[in-house]
């Protein structure tokens, strides 16, 4: 093959991935772009690395460019942590396409071209393991603007849609093939035409039965709602850390009396991850919340907010802790990324368990020691606790319990299933998205939720510092939403919802057979005979 057509090959499957990339809206373009890098690897002896780290490449750089903040107040280190995700990231891309071509030069071709898909859906899976995990921009992604379509998500999560839309490539790829070859008759591609058909069609059906199912009119008619307000209040987060916290907590209070004089009948008012920094020990490690619990008190509402919660240790505590005099004593303390749910009578707290790597913790470190020493982000969040119990808050005198997810916990599939598995009928994500300003990067963590929503069929109150924030439907769709950067806020009753789905409660199902057949047609081609 000559080496103008590889180059040609790889940069098609990398830009037709990230054309096919929300919030890019050309969707459909995700059912061919692995077209070219198949012709590429199906059609010769040799492999070429560099062209198909090209292709993964440009797929990093053209969805995840704006990692690196490129702003003026950009921290280095998150500015140095971007750039070696994107040169370093394609390399793990590799993997199963080294493993698919172990088993394609010792298999039949055929056969080892339909293995691709469940190769390619244990990588995406494997991509959630150790707290390295990053898995951002899982082929399934590309479907969440494809609504008629995407449902299938709560039976299989996102890597088994990954699986499928990684099938229909295959299948459209070896049609091609086959019409090259001069077989392009129904009767000899009988069974590809049909599996196309039911991978297309059925898809398209089961969609609309849960687009039917889940229509928002009739959801709250039927189920319990509430009143939800979100706080927007565009604070920006290159300050906020050495601005005057309880000013910020002011601020957030006077944003939150305005929307409660326009909607006074509110439940719950949702304020953005970290809104609450530290003031002082009597507030965050004492947890006596004083003024808050007179404001909420006095408007009869909860308060969602994101909160800094420090937790000293009477006894044993974990090898990585920070210390401080404390009460006339040296202590031992760690300060989480928090969740803070008040009442005027009680208080719940969730400590988030999925840290971003490296920017709020280094993942390994109670191993990985050294690097304490000179990995530190100048905003001073990169050494975060990391929660230890995963649960729901209950909203007083109510039956609804709040997943409260922070951040990036968000893009880990298989962590937020488990919260409505444990309960949760309402779903809520707090963020600071503004450190990536007017770039993809907002937009995509929040349709990242909507594909949450659909896997598990919850609804959506997501509150962010500067965008997106927004109520998001059981089926993927924004029903309600602000202006990026600027302040805002919005309101709106959402029903709650019981019933979980296949995928809430079977999980990676399909991902674990892609396993299983993985690794048995792995060692089988590697031990075969030849």
């Amino acid at each position: 093959m000559k080496k103008n057509t590889r180059i040609l090959l790889s940069i098609a499957s990398g830009l037709l991935l990230v054309l096919a990339f929300p919030p890019m809206p050309f969707y459909f373009l995700g059912f061919i772009s692995f077209i070219p890098i198949l012709y590429l690897l199906d059609h010769t002896k040799k492999f070429y690395f560099w062209n198909t780290y090209a292709t993964f490449f440009i797929y990093q750089i053209g969805t995840l460019w704006w990692i690196s903040s490129f702003q003026e107040k950009t921290d280095p280190f998150l500015m140095a942590s971007g750039f070696v995700l994107d040169v370093f990231h394609p390399f793990y891309f590799m993997i199963p396409i080294i493993l698919w071509l172990v088993i394609r030069i010792r298999m039949p071709r055929r056969l080892s071209l339909y293995l691709f898909p469940f190769i390619w859906a244990t990588f995406e899976w494997s991509r959630t393991l150790t707290e390295f995990s990053f898995p951002w921009i899982s082929i399934g992604y590309t479907q969440v603007y494809n609504t008629n379509w995407v449902q299938i998500a709560d039976l299989f999560g996102v890597f088994g849609t990954s699986f499928v839309i990684v099938f229909i490539n295959v299948i459209i790829y070896d049609l091609i093939i086959n019409y090259k070859n001069g077989e392009s008759s129904f009767k000899v591609n009988k069974w590809q035409y049909t599996s196309l058909f039911m991978l297309i069609v059925l898809p398209i059906i089961y969609s609309n039965i849960q687009i039917t199912k889940y229509n928002h009119e009739s959801l709250l008619k039927s189920n319990e709602t509430v009143n939800i307000g979100l706080i927007q209040p565009n604070i920006d987060p290159w300050d906020k850390w050495s601005a005057g916290p309880a000013d910020q907590v002011r601020t957030l209070i006077d944003y939150s009396n305005i929307l409660l004089d326009s909607i006074p009948s509110l439940d719950v008012i949702i304020w953005p991850e970290t809104s609450i920094l530290y003031l002082n020990n009597d507030f965050n490690l004492d947890h006596n919340f004083g003024f808050l619990e007179n404001w909420v008190d006095t408007n009869n509402i909860s308060l969602l907010t994101g909160f800094v919660d420090i937790v000293v240790y009477d006894g044993d505590a974990p090898s990585i802790t920070k210390e401080m005099n404390f009460r006339g004593e040296k202590v031992k303390y760690d300060n989480f990324n928090s969740a803070l749910l008040l009442d005027s009578n009680d208080y719940e707290i969730y400590h988030k368990m999925k840290l971003t790597p490296f920017g709020e913790r280094v993942p390994h470190v109670e191993v990985l020691t050294f690097l304490t020493e000179f990995i530190n982000w100048g905003v001073g969040i990169s050494f975060w606790g990391k929660g230890t119990e995963q649960k729901s808050l209950q909203l007083p005198n109510s039956n609804i319990k709040i997943a409260s997810i922070i951040c990036i916990e968000s893009i880990h599939p298989q962590f937020v299933r488990k919260f409505s598995r444990e309960g949760a009928n309402l779903y809520t994500v707090i963020t600071n998205d503004a450190w990536y300003d007017f770039t993809p990067g907002p937009e995509q963590h929040a349709l990242i939720s909507a594909f949450r929503a659909i896997e598990n069929k919850r609804y959506v109150a997501r509150a962010a510092n500067s965008g997106v924030t927004c109520f998001i439907s059981p089926t993927g769709q924004i029903l309600h939403r602000t202006e990026q950067y600027k302040q805002a806020s919005i309101a709106m009753t959402l029903p709650t919802i019981e019933s979980r789905t296949f995928y809430s409660i079977y999980g990676e199902w399909l991902s674990y057979f892609c396993i299983l057949t993985s690794i048995f047609f792995l060692f089988y081609s590697i031990f075969k005979k030849k």
